[in-house]
Order: structure tokens, then C-alpha cells, then sequence
């Protein structure tokens, strides 16, 4: 009686997956910004951490940040096929890594413009992770 098509199924598959992660997506930022700054910061951090152990980097949690930086911008430089979208993402790790050196040793606590400069450094980057972490999975 109801005949649906696979494509219309696919398609609302592929759509309530897209809200689905918008959803994720606004609620994870909404949560994000209603931390302190210095917690704002360490949690962006740690999922730096967590993406680059995604992209293969052994052990990730004993690396020091520098170590960190060099590892996962020796692991970015081996995607060359997609260099000119990978390539800021070192400069954007640096400036995440530097704000929670700062946030974490610095007798002044951060604030919000460190904390605003922590988020537009991991909304850039984070993209860029992903699309490392499938071409590894591709490649």
C-alpha cells in the first residue's frame, strides 16, 4: 500500500544523520563555552590528544606538547595529497598547545579571550583532523 523507495529511505537516513550531528555539534559547543576558560581550555586540549592517538601516534598521552606538535605535524606532512588543506593545521595545534601551556603554568589564570582563541584555533583544526584521520583509514 505505502511503497517507499530505498532512495527515500537513504535520504531520510542521510538527513536525520545530518541533524543529528548539528544537534551533537551545537550542543557540545554550547557546552563547551559555558566552561571556565582555563577547563575550556584543557578539555580542547585534550582532544588534541585524542585525535592525534585517532590519526595513530603511539602512546600520545606521554608525549610532552612539543613532542605532540612534531609528531602530529610529522603525521599530517605524510597526507601530501591534500597538503594546502592539512598544512595550517600545525600552526593551528601550535596555538591550541601554547594557550594550555599558558592556562596550565602561568600564575595568571586565562581568560576569555584565550578561551575564544582556543575555539576558533580547534573549529579550524578540527576538520582538518577528520580529513587526515580518512585518508589514513583510505590510505
Amino acid at each position: 500500500m505505502f511503497a517507499v523507495s530505498a532512495g527515500r529511505v537513504l535520504a531520510g537516513s542521510a538527513l536525520s544523520l545530518l541533524i543529528g550531528l548539528f544537534a551533537w555539534l551545537g550542543l557540545d559547543t554550547w557546552r563547551l563555552r559555558r566552561l571556565p576558560p582555563q577547563r575550556a581550555i584543557a578539555t580542547v586540549y585534550d582532544r588534541l590528544y585524542l585525535a592525534a592517538a585517532r590519526l595513530g601516534l603511539r602512546d600520545s598521552s606521554s608525549l610532552t606538547p612539543d613532542e605532540l606538535l612534531a609528531s602530529l605535524t610529522e603525521r599530517l606532512a605524510m597526507r601530501a595529497r591534500m597538503g594546502r588543506l592539512l598544512a595550517p593545521a600545525k600552526d593551528q595545534a601550535r596555538v591550541l598547545i601554547e594557550l594550555h601551556r599558558r592556562a596550565t603554568f602561568s600564575p595568571h589564570p586565562a581568560g576569555a579571550d584565550e578561551k575564544r582563541q582556543a575555539f576558533r584555533a580547534w573549529r579550524r583544526l578540527s576538520p582538518r583532523l577528520w580529513l587526515a584521520r580518512l585518508l589514513r583509514a583510505a590510505g
